[in-house]
């Protein structure tokens, strides 16, 4: 019977550094760059020839959700995330001064070898679309600053002509009547959902 492979991930922006360790015996440290392709790459090779794994990453924003979204799609692959200043306490409790991501992804191993595994469930779908509307209105907010500093920038300098500050406005009206949709649908959603209404 095939032993379950288990998994330290360090995530950052770019990279992904796995540190596993199979039949009792730990693997040098694999590199995959933090792409959905690369994502569906790694779960292959953490189940390659049939194996199940357990993997164990830190919840660093952005960086690491499509990643364990895309693990916990997978049949044969169980994901626990857990909070950095867990895995922090961790390292400072193995007296872990180095901190590099092969280090990282070694100490994170560490934490699943020795903790009560969590398994990670995702957040329902209307959490998740909520959370992107959001930050859709909040990119568009900062946007409609950008907008109005620059008309009052314009506004400062005779030789602009009346088009451009025209222009300016019309894009900032257009700007608020997409945030107020995004509104719109955000309350819809959540009027028609009884945990969060």
């Amino acid at each position: 019977m095939k032993t379950v492979r288990l998994c330290g991930i360090d995530v950052s922006s770019q990279n992904l550094s796995v540190q596993a360790e199979q039949d009792g015996k730990t693997l040098p440290v694999a590199v995959f760059p933090n792409t959905p392709a690369e994502h569906r790459k790694l779960g292959r090779w953490l189940t390659k020839g049939g194996r199940r794994a357990r993997v164990c990453m830190e919840a660093t924003g952005v960086y690491h959700f499509e990643l364990a979204m895309t693990l916990h799609r997978h049949k044969r692959i169980q994901v626990m995330v857990v909070n950095p200043r867990a895995m922090r306490n961790h390292a400072e409790a193995r007296m872990q001064r180095g901190k590099t991501d092969p280090i990282d992804a070694a100490v994170i191993l560490d934490f699943l070898q020795r903790m009560d595994f969590q398994v990670w469930t995702p957040p329902r779908q209307e959490l998740l679309d909520l959370r992107e509307m959001t930050r859709r209105i909040y990119q568009l907010n900062r946007e409609i600053d950008r907008e109005t500093s620059r008309a009052h920038a314009r506004a400062q300098t005779p030789s602009v002509t009346a088009l451009i500050q025209n222009d300016i406005q019309v894009n900032v009206r257009h700007l608020k009547a997409r945030i107020q949709r995004l509104r719109d649908h955000a309350l819809a959603l959540i009027q028609n959902d009884d945990e969060l209404h």
